[in-house]
């Protein structure tokens, strides 16, 4: 061997540059780190087997952005967009553009960068048809009265058209409303009782079906609901939920308000003519109802429950206003 040979040292062969990314099938929260546990944190995602990434393609943004998708904080079916990720990330559209092609290749995304939806079928129909019947059940729609048209409907439940005609469907078979052609269905009486979902209920059903998690410091003034309302239709339009932290801060202080304008419409409707507040028995039961949705799973389902309540709850201050009762806030039921 040559002195040369001898002073040259031995190199590794090269590694192949390869990045493990999340999957496409875990876009979703641990159960038990969903907020609730006061730290807001996600469990760590599952890995795919690792997977070459290609020459121009940066490892570091191929993995915040699938990291993103699998921590659950797009809708399924929202699209992927330059802009939100280049705020979210801080990495550029050059270097975003040539990540999201190779998760797409990969399955994380679809080739148009695309949430992909792995809920079981007929998801959003039964989600559709729960908050609905709940609402029919806490007294927002009385027996023998129309529902409202399906346009409303379908603003109130954040529900597709489709998603809406066979929820109404399935509630038909199940003998809790009518549906006649093109005319507007009717609640049916519930079987050996006078009506459904009677309004105002007592105390205590209120003050148990109310959250128990809240937070002092939220307003209650009809601007603010309003502002809160469009924000989260907003959020909601652009399939970009927030981190479990905010959205943890964001149940607790809804669920303040929630508690407040509910212990008002008990109050001031407890006695009173039905006939004479029917948009606050309406606001109030769809309140109560979005309310009971969980708060915990994954944060779009999360976000959803945020979205229908913060609308019912602009309902329930402007029907409160409306019927000429005091829209400030009291004292929670206790």
């Amino acid at each position: 061997m040559s002195r040369q040979e001898r002073a040259t040292p031995l190199r590794p062969p090269p590694q192949e540059n390869t990045l493990s990314c999340p999957p496409p099938e875990s876009p979703h929260l641990d159960p038990g780190a969903t907020g609730l546990t006061g730290t807001g944190l996600l469990a760590p995602p599952r890995r795919a087997p690792s997977t070459p990434v290609p020459a121009g393609v940066e490892e570091q943004v191929v993995f915040d952005v699938g990291a993103r998708v699998a921590s659950g904080r797009y809708v399924p079916g929202a699209r992927l967009t330059l802009a939100e990720l280049r705020r979210s990330t801080g990495h550029a559209p050059r270097q975003l553009r040539p990540a999201l092609d190779h998760l797409a290749g990969q399955g994380v995304i679809t080739s148009d960068w695309l949430i992909p939806d792995t809920r079981p079928e007929g998801h959003t129909v039964t989600r559709t048809r729960d908050l609905l019947a709940a609402m029919i059940n806490h007294g927002a729609y009385p027996a023998g009265r129309p529902l409202p048209t399906r346009g409303v409907l379908a603003t109130a439940l954040l529900a597709g058209p489709s998603d809406l005609d066979r929820a109404l469907r399935l509630l038909a078979g199940e003998n809790v409303i009518s549906l006649s052609g093109n005319a507007r269905s009717h609640v049916l009486p519930r079987p050996g009782s006078p009506g459904r979902g009677a309004w105002p209920p007592g105390h205590d059903q209120v003050r148990d079906a109310l959250p128990k998690e809240r937070r002092q410091g939220a307003g209650h003034d009809r601007p603010t609901l309003l502002r809160v309302r469009e924000a989260a239709r907003d959020r909601w339009k652009s399939g970009v939920c927030p981190d479990p932290d905010t959205m943890t801060d964001q149940e607790q202080r809804q669920a303040e308000t929630l508690h407040r304008l509910i212990s008002r419409a008990y109050t001031h409707t407890t006695g009173c003519d039905p006939r004479s507040y029917a948009p606050v028995r309406s606001a109030a039961g769809r309140s109560m109802a979005c309310g009971a949705l969980p708060t915990h799973g994954p944060l779009h389902e999360r976000m959803f429950r945020f979205t229908v309540l913060a609308a019912s709850l602009h309902d329930l201050i402007e029907a409160l206003a409306g019927a000429g009762f005091p829209v400030q806030p009291g004292r929670s039921l206790r």
